[in-house]
């Protein structure tokens, strides 16, 4: 800057501006992976390079969700869901966008369906002396066939053939048998299998 006042010298005035850049977000991890049909939720950490920042933050697939939107510092809960999916892998990409003059941040998200397979609940049942109680078969991506097989006289499972989604009957029959206790299976597929225990009380 040059000052010129009446009748003098002009006399410079040396001025420096510094602008202070922008705080920007800063994503951890910048890659999240899942894998299973029921994996368990990541937590994504987003601070800032200087004062607090407000962002939101968007998935852009159904299967992904990331809760909340906030102020820096975050930890955000991100989960994924397999309904309806196929097996094969899946991306997916989540936003993180911060006011005007920062920058949007995404990471990058890939989740692994395993193939097609059948899932029984519970998988344990107890019988106190005779009686029937329910389990529920499903599956993840396409429906698959449901044929139960018992590993004893004793216990039953109907229907004895159907397709996922599918509610079974399990029942035990404790005709003919002595007091104490017995153990068997319903096999719905390899390594799918329902434990059931049978306490038949002592006459």
């Amino acid at each position: 800057v040059t000052v010129t006042p009446a009748g003098a010298s002009a006399q410079t005035v040396a001025v420096a501006l510094n602008v202070a850049p922008a705080p920007q977000l800063n994503p951890s991890p910048t890659a999240l992976t899942f894998n299973g049909l029921t994996p368990a939720a990541l937590t994504l950490n987003v601070a800032s390079t200087t004062t607090p920042l407000n962002f939101t933050a968007n998935s852009n697939a159904a299967w992904l969700t990331v809760t909340p939107s906030g102020t820096t510092p975050a930890a955000l809960t991100v989960s994924v869901n397999s309904t309806g999916l196929a097996p094969g892998t899946f991306n997916g990409v989540i936003t993180l966008t911060p006011p005007a003059g920062s920058t949007v941040q995404t990471v990058g998200v890939t989740y692994t369906v395993p193939s097609s397979q059948l899932l029984a609940a519970p998988s344990t049942l107890t019988f106190n002396g005779a009686g029937s109680q329910t389990v529920n078969v499903t599956s993840n991506g396409v429906p698959l066939a449901v044929m139960p097989v018992s590993s004893a006289a004793w216990l039953t499972a109907v229907p004895s053939s159907g397709s996922t989604p599918s509610t079974l009957t399990v029942t035990a029959n404790a005709t003919g048998l002595a007091g104490g206790t017995y153990n068997g299976t319903i096999t719905l597929a390899p390594g799918v299998v329902v434990s059931v225990t049978l306490n038949v009380p002592q006459l």
